[in-house]
């Protein structure tokens, strides 16, 4: 969704998609401990994947994503369409939201994208 504006490279240099815990400690960095901890899905795995990626980018601002787009549940036991939003500020204080979206797995993940721009937005 961002790089797809004229000019985006000024703001974005790019992201990552880290589907697997391993790229997502790998990568970004995220603690080894915190998906057996906390679990894929949670506050503290979105804060450590947007920290990972702020850090991995050199930017002031990150957002991430993590949660369940369906069909099915997955291994989370969380229903399809639970997600957690992380924001990472340099020199600011890092958050996450949870939300909940209705809808097949393109809404779902749409709504997450959405989200995160919005949870984004709130800072700048």
């Amino acid at each position: 969704m961002l790089g797809t504006v004229p000019g985006s490279s000024r703001y974005f240099p790019g992201g990552v998609i880290a589907y697997t815990g391993g790229l997502k400690e790998s990568v970004l960095n995220v603690p080894d401990e915190v998906a057996p901890n906390h679990g894929t899905v949670s506050r503290e795995m979105a804060v450590g994947m947007a920290r990972g990626v702020r850090e991995l980018t050199g930017t002031d601002y990150a957002i991430s994503t993590t949660g369940v787009t369906g069909p099915a549940a997955g291994r989370s036991g969380l229903p399809v369409g639970t997600f957690w939003v992380g924001l990472s500020v340099k020199d600011g204080e890092d958050t996450a939201i949870e939300i909940h979206i209705d809808g097949d797995r393109d809404a779902t993940k749409h709504g997450a994208a959405q989200a995160a721009l919005d949870l984004l937005g709130t800072v700048l």
